[in-house]
């Protein structure tokens, strides 16, 4: 799996027969509000390097580096460390945009299929290398939010099942019925393996 967080689970399933046809998507609106928190970050970022373009064009700025190389290595190190910092999360919202997910789980395998901006991958691996379904609850300023997940050892193999305000245990019961797995504790998707 790409590190998207997605929050839109379609068609929602009522785990009556196989296969499973499944497309998650991520939220547009999620992505605008963190790429808005971004952009102080952005101008403040482009702001020393308007000046040291500026000064460059100077006669003096090369003599400046060459009186001091030390210090002029000093600041491009800082700089260089201060975009990457803002590099990885700019490259994270952007990557949401437009993010999707095709899931199909038949009685042998499950098969995904993630598409990003300029990023194609697709998975495979047999239903039966999964380790089980984990009811999970995420909370936030927004409120709580039910994921039913299909775990597996290889994180980016498991699979956002299902997104509801309330997953009842009888959704659980018929998902670990029909995919003949175990429920999980929540707690194994945090595990490191």
């Amino acid at each position: 799996m790409m590190k998207l967080a997605f929050d839109e689970v379609a068609p929602s399933q009522d785990f009556s027969n196989l296969p499973i046809h499944l497309e998650l998507r991520s939220s547009n609106a999620a992505g605008f509000v963190r790429l808005l928190m971004l952009t102080p970050m952005l101008v403040l970022l482009a702001f020393p390097f308007t000046i040291i373009a500026a000064s460059a064009a100077e006669p003096t700025a090369f003599s400046i580096v060459l009186e001091n190389p030390i210090g002029a290595a000093k600041a491009l190190a800082g700089l260089t460390a201060l975009a990457l910092l803002v590099a990885w999360p700019l490259q994270r919202v952007l990557m949401r945009f437009g993010a999707r997910r095709t899931v199909v789980i038949t009685k042998q395998d499950v098969v995904i299929r993630d598409r990003a901006p300029f990023r194609a991958r697709t998975l495979a691996a047999p239903l039966r290398s999964y380790a089980g379904l984990a009811h999970h609850v995420r909370t936030s300023l927004s409120g709580t939010r039910h994921e039913l997940i299909l775990v597996h050892s290889d994180r980016r193999k498991s699979v956002l099942l299902a997104v509801a305000d309330r997953i009842s245990q009888d959704t659980l019961d018929r998902a670990k019925a029909l995919l003949e797995l175990p429920e999980l504790p929540a707690r194994q998707l945090y595990s490191r393996r």
